[in-house]
C-alpha cells in the first residue's frame, strides 16, 4: 500500500516545482480537490503566520499565493448567479458604493482644511472583513483559520482620489467584476468591487460574506525646509 505523502512533503515539492518545473507545478496543483488545496493553503500558513502580505495579486508569496488563486478559480468556476447570490453581491455592492461617497465627502473636508497648503500624499484604503464566517450562502462554510488567511492574503484595496469614484464598472468592462452584467440590471458597480474580484484571491462566494467595511485615509502636508 503506498504511503500518502505528508503535507509537509509536499509543500517542499511544490516549493521546489515553482522555482525549477513551472509547468508540472500548476499540472499538480491543478489536480487537487478544494477540500486539499485549502488544507495545504492552511498548513503552509501554520508554518509561515508572519509570510510578506502583498501588494497585489501579481506580488502574492509563491506557494500559498496560487494554491489560493487555484482555490478562488474553483470556488467561483461552480458559482451559481441565483437571484439570492446576486440580490446579497448587490447589497455588498451598494455599502461599497456608500462608503466610496463617504469617502468623497471625508477628501472634500480634508483638502478644505489643507487649503492654505499642498497636500503632499493621500491615500484610500478598503479593507473588506468577513465577521460571520457561520453563513454559508448556498457555498461551503468557511472555516475561522480560512476566514484569517484570506484577510491576511488581501492586498489594499484602493479607491481612485479623483471623482467620479462611482461609475458603471460592469458595463464598460464586461465580465470584470465577477458576475455577468446581464444580471445586474444596470447597477452601478465601483472600480474597488472589480478590484476585489480580480485583483485578490477573494472568491466569489467570499465576497459575499463580506459584512463589514473599514475605510482609511492617510493624509501627509506638504512641509519643505531649505537650509544654506
Amino acid at each position: 500500500m503506498k504511503k500518502e505523502k505528508t503535507l509537509d512533503k509536499v509543500l517542499d515539492e511544490l516549493s521546489g516545482l515553482y522555482i525549477y518545473n513551472f509547468e508540472k507545478y500548476h499540472d499538480i496543483i491543478d489536480s487537487f480537490s478544494l477540500t486539499y488545496l485549502e488544507q495545504l493553503a492552511l498548513h503552509y500558513y501554520s508554518i509561515h503566520p508572519n509570510f510578506e502580505k502583498p501588494f497585489s495579486c501579481e506580488v502574492a508569496p509563491d506557494v500559498l499565493g496560487s494554491l489560493m488563486f487555484r482555490r478562488r478559480g474553483f470556488l467561483n468556476n461552480s458559482f451559481k448567479e441565483t437571484p439570492q447570490n446576486i440580490t446579497r453581491y448587490l447589497l455588498i455592492n451598494d455599502h461599497v458604493n456608500s462608503c466610496v461617497h463617504n469617502v468623497e465627502l471625508e477628501v472634500k473636508r480634508i483638502t478644505n482644511r489643507f487649503k492654505n497648503n499642498e497636500i503632499k500624499f493621500m491615500q484610500i484604503r478598503l479593507e473588506p472583513l468577513i465577521l460571520d464566517t457561520d453563513s454559508d450562502l448556498q457555498t461551503n462554510k468557511l472555516s475561522k483559520d480560512m476566514n484569517d488567511l484570506l484577510q491576511k492574503m488581501l492586498p489594499e484595496i484602493s479607491c481612485p482620489r479623483t471623482p467620479p469614484l462611482c461609475g458603471c464598472w460592469a458595463d464598460s468592462h464586461a465580465n470584470s467584476c465577477g458576475i455577468n452584467p446581464d444580471k445586474l440590471n444596470g447597477a452601478y458597480v465601483c472600480y474597488a468591487m472589480h478590484e476585489l474580484w480580480d485583483h485578490t484571491c477573494w472568491s466569489l462566494p467570499d465576497i459575499l460574506r463580506i459584512n463589514c467595511i473599514s475605510v482609511t485615509i492617510d493624509v501627509e502636508d506638504w512641509h519643505y525646509e531649505e537650509y544654506f
